[in-house]
């Protein structure tokens, strides 16, 4: 960790390495600061010696007794140090993650963590991974050709249509070699998926509609194909950039019953594109007459039969064998059946029962400058809001299927992770020409439970499709048409069954199931891309409303019974208790938009307006637990800062990382004005040291005149006249700046009286860290709960000035118990009522928490 230093007064703070030799001004005096690299700044801390005097180390550091500074304290003791006040927050040290720019500023963390190394190529043994490399070989075979269907069949040329093959198979392979080789999953599989490949489908119908009847046949596919691939780079790009943001757990926040809804309207339309294709014509619904017919309904049904079949077992039957069984089955007895009721298969193709022949062409002998000097732009341009669709589903979907993936392997795949390995994955498919890919959480499971455990399952899986890919084409004409039909319904029945079915149980509020069955209705009768558009509309109105309800303050809290870890002499305290309330701190959390920030702007309103209490001076904005800032923020801080200004109420932003910061000041927003009305911190603690000592200035209680020790203790102490006989019993102490007190882990053997000068408390962390619990200065004792506990020092105290001190060690109470009993149970009684204060304070803070 690099170092805030601040050398004009004392201010350090480790601060992330990235900050090193950037300019910061100091939150507490205002000077410019230089963050040093950790060798420059803090020292770095050496564990606990073995038990030893402090005291001796102490005065053999500093002059003789006589020459010591005089005392300034003028006030009694209130009790800290091994009674510290845990209720009140220690002040972390100032950290913060890279956070992305952008519209939205994030603050807490960036995206998901990357805590799982890539799995090794042989992970889980070779024979499980081979086998789940042939089987979702096979699978992902059977369900490329119903894409292709999907895609481009009935609408393209008999030639065109082998290539549009070729570019769902080389999806296929490409998706599950490249991603398979990058991905965290160990078994993880990205192959061309139903809903993306879907709105691929829509995508190229619309562009059938527009270019029929004004451009020649041959121009249709080269348009389609460009468009195709050019989905697949944008959907790459978008992943990629969510993923190298660290935006992904934003994306966790799409509505699911959004996503579910549109999934849902999308399988209905599967459904009614297969059964249009099947029986010839490209609507069911405008040809219902020709698709009632006995020619149609013999082409359709059994295909409509057969995909619910293979829906209502595959419901049943959960093993990871049955899919490709099904299926297999289905391949075979249809190819059986059509050589026995209708027709050879040899002759078959002609009689329109199996598909025709279509010889292979490698992709890039496609992609030739005749082939793209026949694509039609305009077109291709006109088909922006389908591309952003599929982008858009891919990256929602994927969100979806990582975490599902989470959740039944009880793995830890960092979804920002995966998102960029699917961005590369897809810009790879859209440079080839390919079709976009998403991974396969069914096929991805399957061959966990196959026995896969690394990348060589989907190796095996790419290689064997580019293999297919070869010889698909020559394999068209033993496959019944209405094979891939009966797959495409399937699908289709699926993503209804999943998203209308299943949630209804899972979905606490059914009003949640009414917005998905909406989007669903919505998305049949008009259409994909409205359905796409309507679901992110309610998406952002479901946004709004849930999260708009959550209050943006956390805690509304008076500076009255909230102070900061500094500890006070009770004159001050008393001062702090009687005009604290001048202090007004709103612990902000979660996302602020620029609507929440009304809420902000109408409780300090309320509080300026309050006439029952003191009147209101300093406004602190804690931003320790908000997660993120809404780019048009600014806005409504200016607001706010006009409404403190009018009412001279100095504005006080704390815990705001520097990159936020910067950005507010970039948008004009100005933090730290020139005449003071608006300062910032870096943590709620030193804003309200600042505020406190802003009060007892005013209040000439700021620096107390000196006192000796017995000057302090006699307003306090329980029987004054016994302070002169306590204060012989006492044994004085300088400390010099820099020099512990005691250390974390030493012996409890005593406790001590602060005559002057000011110490700190600190916890010593892993890492050679340093966490301030509090400061205190002259009035104050420190370490009197080890005595009592007989606990070694659970925190260290480092004189942050030249000290005076007085201790009473176990040892001189001991003797002081045999000989004065008496003045004994007087010091018991004088730390008791320490204590008790300081519980009373407690209770007045969690009173003023629970408001």
């Amino acid at each position: 960790m690099a170092v805030f230093h601040c050398r004009s007064c004392g201010l350090r703070k480790e601060v992330p390495d990235k900050y090193v030799g950037r300019e910061v001004a100091c939150p507490r005096c205002g000077h410019d600061v230089s963050i040093l690299p950790p060798e420059e700044g803090l020292p770095r801390l050496q564990p606990a010696q073995p038990p030893s005097d402090p005291l001796a180390e102490g005065a053999a550091a500093a002059e003789p007794l006589k020459q010591a500074k005089p005392a300034r304290a003028d006030e009694p003791f209130s009790s800290h140090g091994r009674g510290i006040d845990l209720s009140t927050e220690p002040t972390p040290s100032f950290q913060d993650e890279d956070r992305p720019a952008g519209p939205a500023i994030a603050i807490s963390g960036v995206g998901e963590p990357e805590t799982l190394d890539r799995p090794s190529l042989l992970q889980g043994g070779l024979g499980g991974n081979l086998l789940a490399g042939l089987a979702n070989a096979f699978i992902s075979s059977i369900l490329i050709l119903s894409f292709a269907v999907l895609v481009f069949g009935g609408i393209v040329l008999p030639g065109d249509f082998a290539h549009g093959l070729t570019m769902v198979f080389l999806g296929g392979a490409a998706g599950a070699i490249i991603y398979g080789l990058t991905s965290h999953i160990p078994f993880g599989l990205a192959v061309p998926a139903t809903a993306a490949t879907a709105m691929t489908a829509f995508m190229v119908g619309h562009i059938h509609r527009s270019m029929s009847g004004l451009y020649t046949a041959e121009a249709m596919f080269p348009t389609m194909a460009v468009s195709v691939a050019l989905a697949a780079f944008v959907t790459g790009m978008l992943l990629l950039f969510v993923g190298s943001m660290g935006m992904g757990r934003w994306i966790r926040f799409i509505p699911h019953q959004v996503i579910g809804g549109l999934l849902a309207g999308i399988g209905v339309l599967v459904v009614l594109r297969s059964v249009s294709w099947m029986a010839g014509t490209m609507d069911c619904f405008g040809d219902m007459g020709m698709l009632l017919g006995w020619d149609a309904c013999v082409n359709w049904l059994p295909g409509l039969g057969l995909g619910l079949a293979l829906f209502l077992v595959s419901r049943k039957v959960r093993h990871p064998a049955a899919l490709p069984l099904l299926f297999l089955v289905v391949l075979a007895g249809g190819a059986v059946a059509v050589h026995i009721w209708a027709t050879p298969l040899p002759e078959a193709a002609k009689e329109g029962w199996t598909f025709a022949a279509a010889p292979f062409t490698p992709f890039w002998k496609v992609y030739t400058e005749p082939f793209l000097s026949q694509v039609r732009w305009d077109v291709v341009a006109d088909c922006s809001g389908y591309i952003l669709a599929v982008a858009g589903l891919v990256l929602a979907t994927a969100m979806l299927k990582v975490s599902e993936l989470d959740s039944e392997t009880n793995g830890d795949y960092g979804l920002d992770t995966e998102f960029k390995h699917l961005g590369r994955t897809d810009m790879l498919c859209g440079v080839l020409g390919a079709m976009p890919v998403n991974i396969s959480r069914s096929r991805s499971l399957g061959a966990m439970r196959t026995g896969a455990g690394g990348p060589l399952a989907a190796l095996v899986t790419g290689l064997l499709l580019a293999g297919a890919m070869v010889y698909a084409g020559a394999a068209l004409p033993y496959i019944p048409r209405f094979v891939p039909g009966a797959v495409l319904v399937f699908l289709g029945l699926r993503l209804v069954a999943h998203w209308l079915v299943d949630t209804w149980a899972v979905f606490t509020r059914k009003d949640d199931w009414g917005v998905l069955l909406l989007i669903a209705v919505l998305t049949v009768t008009l259409g994909a891309l409205m359905g796409v558009a309507v679901g992110a509309a309610l998406a952002m109105m479901i946004l709004v409303s849930r999260y708009g309800r959550v209050d943006v303050v956390k805690f509304a809290l008076s500076g009255a019974n909230n102070r900061s870890n500094v500890d006070r002499a009770p004159s001050q305290l008393g001062i702090l208790r009687e005009k604290g309330d001048a202090i007004h701190i709103l612990r902000l959390q979660g996302f602020i938009f620029l609507g929440t920030t009304q809420t902000i702007i109408r409780q300090l309103r309320d509080r300026i307006n309050d006439p029952e209490r003191h009147p209101l001076r300093y406004a602190i904005l804690d931003f320790r637990l908000v997660n993120g800032l809404d780019s048009a923020v600014s806005n409504g801080l200016r607001k706010l800062k006009h409404l403190a200004g009018n009412n001279r109420v100095t504005l006080i932003f704390a815990s705001l990382p520097f990159e936020v910061e910067r950005q507010l000041e970039e948008s004009g927003f100005t933090l730290n004005d020139p005449d003071g009305s608006s300062r910032t911190f870096m943590d709620s603690d030193f804003a309200l040291e600042w505020c406190e000592d802003r009060i007892l200035e005013a209040n000439d209680a700021l620096a107390l005149r000196e006192k000796s020790i017995h000057d302090i203790l006699v307003n306090v102490f329980p029987e004054p006249g016994l302070v002169p006989e306590f204060v012989d019993q006492l044994e004085r102490v300088a400390v010099d700046k820099g020099t512990f007190v005691f250390r974390q882990g030493d012996p409890s053997d005593s406790m001590y009286f602060i005559e002057s000068g000011m110490v700190n408390i600190q916890l010593e962390l892993e890492g050679h860290k340093i966490l301030r619990l509090a400061k205190m200065r002259p009035g104050t004792i420190f370490g009197e709960m080890g005595i009592y506990t007989d606990a070694p020092r659970s925190a260290s105290v480092l004189a942050a000035e030249d000290c005076v001190l007085y201790r009473l060690s176990q040892h001189r109470l001991d003797v002081m118990q045999e000989q004065n009993p008496h003045l004994v149970s007087v010091v018991h009684r004088f730390v008791v009522n320490r204590l008790s204060s300081r519980v009373a304070e407690a209770n007045a803070k969690i009173r003023d928490l629970v408001k």
